[in-house]
């Protein structure tokens, strides 16, 4: 038994294929990748500034990435996880470590809710309500 994974995880949702090569380009992309930017937030700005978003332009792609394999995902008998989404036998380290920083700057700003029951077990994802 490989102690770093004391439960096997579900095998990835089919669903949730191709997200790990569409998360990875989310960090080798250009902003015309992204058709909206950060939402604002309730800040104030002074007239003619731009907005003040809580994340940047990376995080607001892998969001984008998220929230439709989320949706297409609807209806399936459990929710997606972040192993769904990036399995770890096909996806590079850098490409897993900065998504996982993406969802947690994406949780932290109330956008998406991450949960995971024990250490090592799946990291559920889901829009926050």
């Amino acid at each position: 038994a490989d102690p770093f994974r004391p439960c096997s995880p579900p095998p990835p949702l089919a669903v949730a294929s191709g997200a790990d090569v569409e998360l990875a380009n989310a960090f080798v992309a250009g902003p015309a990748a992204c058709d909206a930017g950060p939402p604002e937030t309730g800040r104030k700005r002074k007239h003619g500034q731009a907005p003040v978003s809580t994340y940047d332009e990376q995080a607001t792609r892998v969001g984008e990435v998220f929230r439709r394999y989320l949706a297409s995902a609807h209806g399936e008998p459990r929710g997606i996880t972040l192993d769904d989404l990036l399995p770890p036998s096909s996806t590079d380290q850098a490409t897993a470590a900065r998504t996982f920083h993406a969802l947690l700057t994406l949780a932290t700003a109330g956008e998406f809710r991450v949960e995971q029951p024990a250490p090592y077990m799946p990291i559920a994802i889901s829009v926050a309500a």
